[in-house]
């Protein structure tokens, strides 16, 4: 069985780990691209096209109006010929909106109607946002995260380390933070920022408010990300709500233990009537006592329970459902 799968390489782990998952299933992976072929046609009734993030590329950095109506032509096209190259058209969505739309969204609207329209099934990765989903998977394997929880637990630093990890953009909120996080607090803020005004911006906050945060700029590794979170008890989630569906960096914090402090979005709100280790707090809510007061779930709780909602067995069960 052939699954037809954008795209089919991403820098987001979200992709590679997915393609894992329905390799192990039995199921053949091929790009988008390769639907051109005659071979395709032939296997029509068997093949299932996977679809991501589809509604977003119009809007990818760098791309002027004539690239967008040409990107927006192209992806109606392939959409229609998947429609008769295959029996099964799953539409995976991730955001509420591309994350550099700045004015209007007129494509992104029109093409999440046509994939609506087109597509077999419409799924999401949270169950606030609809009845069909994808969990988002963990970063490490349920082995590799076991193997975690058994080894000697990493100990609570006094006074708590927080950080705020990932792409530095301002629909990610860590402005709104700045302004109101405790001048005797230190913070972590580590990944790469391609927006200087906005870095500009942080760093006048931090100055004036005369804030103990440190800023480390760059590419963050996936060696280096881990390190951060193996060493840091609580990471940062700020996003702007009506942004994102899903957030991978929460993903990510508590495939190694982390807990989460949040501004609150539809997202954090949902994911703190779930967990614990997720503490929702205002901007007015950050001060030192109440900052100092946040219960910190252990880190091998953290990563049980992170097994028990978002294991592999489950999205496992979930790509079934979607593609049988």
């Amino acid at each position: 069985m052939l699954v037809y799968f954008y795209p089919y390489t991403h820098k987001n782990n979200f992709v590679a780990n997915n393609q894992s998952i329905l390799k192990k299933l039995g199921w053949s992976l091929l790009p988008l691209k390769n639907m051109l072929s005659g071979k395709a046609w032939l296997q029509r009734k068997e093949n299932t096209v996977v679809l991501n993030w589809v509604e977003d590329q119009m809007y990818r950095s760098g791309i002027n109006k004539f690239h967008a109506v040409l990107l927006f032509a192209w992806f109606v096209g392939i959409t229609l010929l998947a429609k008769l190259m295959s029996s099964n058209i799953v539409w995976l969505r991730h955001n509420y909106r591309p994350h550099n739309v700045t004015k209007t969204m007129f494509m992104h609207t029109l093409m999440c109607k046509w994939l609506m329209f087109i597509s077999t099934k419409q799924a999401c990765l949270e169950s606030y946002y609809g009845e069909l989903t994808l969990p988002h998977p963990l970063y490490l394997t349920d082995e590799q995260i076991n193997l975690h929880i058994c080894e000697s637990a990493l100990p609570a630093h006094l006074p708590r380390k927080f950080a705020f990890v990932g792409a530095i953009k301002a629909y990610k909120g860590i402005h709104k933070v700045l302004s109101s996080w405790p001048t005797n607090q230190p913070m972590l803020i580590a990944g790469a920022c391609d927006d200087i005004a906005y870095a500009q911006r942080l760093e006048a906050i931090i100055e004036e408010r005369g804030l103990e945060v440190e800023c480390r700029y760059g590419y963050l590794s996936d060696h280096a990300l881990e390190g951060i979170l193996k060493s840091y008890d609580f990471i940062v989630l700020a996003h702007e709500d009506n942004r994102m569906i899903s957030s991978g960096t929460f993903y990510h914090a508590i495939t190694f233990g982390c807990n989460l402090l949040c501004l609150p979005s539809k997202f954090t709100l949902a994911k703190a009537a779930e967990h614990d280790f997720v503490h929702v707090l205002t901007p007015s809510e950050f001060t030192p006592d109440n900052i100092e007061r946040l219960p910190l779930i252990p880190r091998k709780q953290v990563m049980q329970e992170a097994l028990l909602h978002y294991s592999r067995e489950k999205i496992r069960n979930a790509w079934r459902a979607l593609l049988l």
